[in-house]
């Protein structure tokens, strides 16, 4: 064999870390062409009309999706050769890897570009602002692509790992079929219907163990990393309450320097939203901490309830400040009442566990709270910035997620509460 051909081959199906990057950087590379490609074209063409913000960032969101896709089914079967590994595992870890991508070269490519449009001998020396944005787009997914993409996907994404079970799982969940028999609905029993309304009810609970369980994975390195540096699990506690209290202020301030029907501060809303879902990951940090350092304690599971109320607190108290100064008051009574409903959630079950019942029924937990706040906060930052206030008032979708949360989360006490009558009722 020649030197060219042995070369060739330890190129093409090498398992060696030099093979695998050199076949992964081909592969980003012409995933990054097509997806600067798309980000350029839309850049330049399609996205003129929009505000800077969001012509960079849709730009990059869709192009890294063009990106991303290509760059699945090349190192499927050609970079890691994963043939033998399950699609539905594949997927659900890439679709993960992907977002943080997409995350990294969003904010990346925005936060270069204007930091690079503040430098006037750039502009002196001719660069223009789709120069400059080119440049951003590139550097943020080079970097992305080697020091993100590549370390992952080698290590989590095309090998076999503890996650992939619950990723199946969580795949066949969305399946159709799944509980679908060939006995006809006239037929069917009265058990029959019960067992299925038992599946049907038990798979959000599934899917949030699932989902849980993936973040666990991929956090677990950060959350060892915490512990070699020190790291107790009420600090990290203590720093998620200051985040959140953060974001209260952002809300607030919204609020108190808005103009009415003409200035609403909704790019204050955005970063609020924002706030609330960095810092909230620590809600699943500081467990995690504890279980992987050996530092659980009876006060730790005290402190971290006890601070996870005032997160809720400030949170939503900065959002009905908002909603108030900008003549919402309707809309502030609601989030007020979504706050007595997602304190009561928490109240009931603690007494409960003071009287030796276990009480976890019910689907709108702190979790769901968290991800419905932080969705009305950025969705209406994001559209009242895209949407004329004479078109639609971004305001309503704030309204409409604090609604959900005052009936679910209401809803939610309740069953708690006729859940533990029924147990007290047995014994």
């Amino acid at each position: 064999m020649s030197r060219y051909s042995e070369l060739k081959d330890k190129f093409l199906h090498g398992g060696g870390l030099i093979s695998t990057f050199l076949r992964s950087s081909v592969s980003s590379q012409v995933a990054s062409w097509i997806d600067l490609g798309t980000s350029m074209l839309l850049y330049s063409f399609v996205f003129v009309a929009l505000d800077p913000f969001y012509r960079s960032n849709l730009s990059v969101a869709i192009g890294a999706i063009a990106g991303g896709i290509v760059n699945c089914c090349i190192n499927y079967r050609f970079t890691f050769h994963a043939a033998g590994q399950s699609v539905k595992a594949v997927g659900v870890k890439y679709f993960l890897v992907w977002t943080g991508s997409l995350l990294l070269n969003m904010y990346g490519t925005t936060g270069l570009a204007t930091l690079l449009s503040h430098w006037q001998w750039l502009l002196d020396l001719g660069f223009k602002p789709d120069g400059i944005f080119a440049a951003s787009r590139l550097a943020a997914s080079l970097a992305v692509s080697w020091g993100w993409n590549f370390v992952l996907q080698r290590n989590f994404v095309y090998r076999k790992t503890p996650f992939d079970p619950y990723a199946i799982r969580l795949v066949d969940l969305f399946s159709k079929n799944r509980y679908r028999t060939n006995v006809t609905p006239i037929s069917k029993t009265m058990a029959e219907n019960e067992m299925t309304m038992t599946q049907k009810s038990s798979t959000f609970k599934r899917f949030r163990d699932s989902l849980q369980q993936g973040i666990y994975f991929i956090i677990n390195p950060f959350v060892r990393f915490l512990i070699r540096i020190g790291v107790t699990p009420n600090m990290v506690t203590t720093i998620g309450l200051l985040g959140n209290i953060a974001a209260a202020a952002i809300f607030v301030y919204a609020g108190y320097s808005a103009t009415p029907g003409t200035d609403m501060n909704y790019p204050l809303m955005t970063w609020g939203g924002v706030v609330i879902i960095l810092f909230s990951l620590f809600d699943m940090l500081d467990g995690q901490v504890a279980r992987l350092g050996n530092m659980t304690s009876t006060f730790g599971a005290m402190y971290d309830s006890v601070l996870d109320r005032y997160c809720e607190l400030f949170t939503l108290g900065g959002l009905s400040y908002y909603l108030i100064q900008t003549g919402y008051v309707i809309g502030a009574l609601i989030t007020f009442v979504a706050l007595v409903g997602s304190i009561m959630v928490s109240y009931v079950r603690a007494r409960a566990e003071g009287l030796g019942l276990e009480c976890k029924v019910g689907f709108m937990q702190r979790p769901e709270r968290v991800v419905v706040t932080t969705i009305g906060a950025l969705a209406t930052g994001i559209t009242g910035q895209c949407v004329s206030p004479a078109d639609f008032d971004a305001v309503n979708i704030l309204i409409f997620c604090m609604a959900v949360i005052a009936v679910f989360a209401n809803i939610t006490a309740f069953a708690r509460i006729n859940h533990c009558r029924r147990l007290l009722c047995k014994k």
